[in-house]
């Protein structure tokens, strides 16, 4: 209360002088730790931010071989290298089947999230749409064909690709 009747501290006596030094000292250093620390959301921030690409060269990956009959092998199935693209085959154990893209134009039309998608593609940054087709672009610096969530012929169409890949 004396320092607020007499900030300069003319009439103070010596020992409420040496307090208002004290106290003085204490705010300064008590923000000098404040403004040293971080705060939890800054380091979690950081912790979150990606980490930036390397500009090294980079080889070209080797693709792997299939085996006979385009089968993969457990080797090749195991490799690091991305997997060798299939073919769609129009026609498996007599029974024929239209081609990949084709059914997948048609049933996103039928499945609620890739309809969504084809409607408004800028909201959905991880979704390319080409061609009236849906690729999904993860981490990787591949594209992925979406496959809906429908049916062929009273089979999923999820289970007629893993088919063909297999």
């Amino acid at each position: 209360m004396d320092l607020l009747l007499d900030p300069e501290g003319d009439d103070l006596p010596e020992q409420r002088l040496k307090e208002r030094d004290i106290l003085q000292i204490a705010v300064l250093t008590r923000a000098q730790r404040l403004r040293e620390s971080t705060e939890p959301r800054h380091e979690e921030a950081e912790a979150m931010r990606p980490l930036p690409i390397q500009d090294a060269p980079q080889e070209e990956p080797q693709i792997p071989r299939r085996a006979k009959a385009n089968n993969l092998t457990v080797a090749t199935s195991m490799a690091k290298e991305p997997p060798v693209p299939f073919i769609w085959q129009p026609e498996i154990g007599g029974e024929s089947y239209p081609n990949l893209e084709t059914l997948c134009r048609d049933m996103y039309k039928s499945d609620k999230m890739f309809r969504k998608i084809l409607h408004k593609p800028e909201d959905h940054k991880l979704f390319r749409v080409v061609d009236r087709l849906i690729y999904y672009l993860g981490k990787s610096e591949t594209r992925t064909l979406c496959i809906p969530r429908s049916e062929f012929r009273g089979r999923r169409l999820t289970e007629l690709v893993i088919d063909q890949v297999h």
